[in-house]
């Protein structure tokens, strides 16, 4: 199920014999600062993040008491893209919190702690302005883990977006168009990309609170999850093309790696069937056990008086395709790099 942050329900409308606590309490972890404030007939949440805050006057919450016996506090925050409603689970007896500010479930999840008494008083969010001024055109520029340039990224009128990556595991054509909706606190973008392998556009899933972007492998978190940050201000023209030229060499050269691992396994799979059978396999009795590992590559065996060669090639040249390789048992015979600039 996706996470209840900032999802409305009919029971904000009212919940009828509730009492709201009375008291003032401390709210941090996790980079999350701020505090409640309760005078038994109202809630005021004074709370911010890195990209997100209810302003430092704070928001009037809703209080509602689930079924279950939890307690929740619904209150508007300001993001890059406007206005959304959080929610945060209460137990103000143990002096704890629990804040979903993701979808997919288990992701942005922040545990805080509550201290009785005056909460700090917040400042204005600096981070927040720059944000905004990047959603309404000014654009982003993504970065890895690493802090290295992963790409670009602009929002336009509707539901539309314009995206570039320049990343090893994935490569646009320069900038392209996107496809943008709404996830509750998450957008999705969807977007052409290489490697493709069936037509399927890229997808980013950007999480609004955060500005921290994940290009998922799965409907739900996954350790092969790319993650970037989004920052306010686009990057050059010309870092772009230099960070492409950089990430289509590494991952020229991270295909090369793996290929000849790959051609040299077999090779040597293929000549002790030879030893054994007294001939080099047919595809069909090599390809069961490499079908997985060999993804969209095209393998093919081919006899000679004394070996058994492997000859590996792309079904479609992309990025982190590129590579043709003809290897023995003994080590590479052949590499041709196709479709090269």
């Amino acid at each position: 199920m996706p996470a209840r942050a900032w999802v409305l329900s009919l029971a904000l409308l009212g919940c009828p014999g509730s009492t709201l606590p009375m008291g003032s309490w401390a709210i941090q972890g996790h980079g999350i600062q701020g505090g409640l404030l309760g005078d038994g007939d109202t809630m005021t949440v004074s709370l911010q993040g890195s990209a997100w805050t209810t302003g430092p006057d704070g928001a009037k919450g809703s209080w509602v008491r689930e079924d279950d016996g939890s307690t929740w506090l619904y209150f508007p925050v300001s993001v890059a893209a406007g206005q959304a409603e959080a929610a945060m689970q209460l137990d103000l007896d143990a002096g704890t919190a629990r804040l979903p500010l993701g979808f997919r479930e288990g992701e942005h999840v922040y545990a805080l702690t509550l201290t009785p008494g005056t909460p700090p008083t917040l400042a204005s969010l600096p981070a927040l302005a720059p944000l905004q001024q990047a959603w309404q055109g000014e654009g982003f520029t993504l970065r890895d883990g690493t802090g290295a340039l992963a790409g670009s990224l602009f929002m336009l009128p509707g539901n539309q977006a314009r995206v570039q990556l320049v990343t090893v595991a994935a490569l646009t054509d320069g900038i392209v168009p996107a496809v943008r909706k709404a996830e509750g606190p998450d957008l999705l973008l969807a977007f052409p990309v290489a490697p493709q392998f069936a037509d399927e556009l890229g997808l980013i899933r950007l999480n609004l609170p955060t500005m921290k972007a994940v290009m998922p492998v799965d409907h739900q978190p996954h350790p092969s999850d790319l993650w970037l940050d989004a920052t306010a201000g686009a990057p050059s023209e010309q870092a772009l093309e230099t960070r492409s030229q950089q990430v289509r060499a590494e991952a020229l050269q991270a295909e090369r790696v793996l290929l000849t691992r790959l051609a040299q396994e077999l090779s040597g799979a293929a000549l002790a069937h030879r030893a054994e059978r007294g001939r080099c396999p047919t595809l069909e009795e090599l390809q069961p056990d490499w079908k997985i590992l060999l993804g969209d590559y095209r393998l093919r065996v081919d006899e000679t008086p004394s070996d058994c060669l492997v000859h590996l090639e792309p079904h479609q040249v992309q990025h982190t395709r590129r590579i043709a390789m003809t290897a023995s048992a003994q080590g590479l015979i052949e590499v041709e790099v196709l479709g090269a600039d």
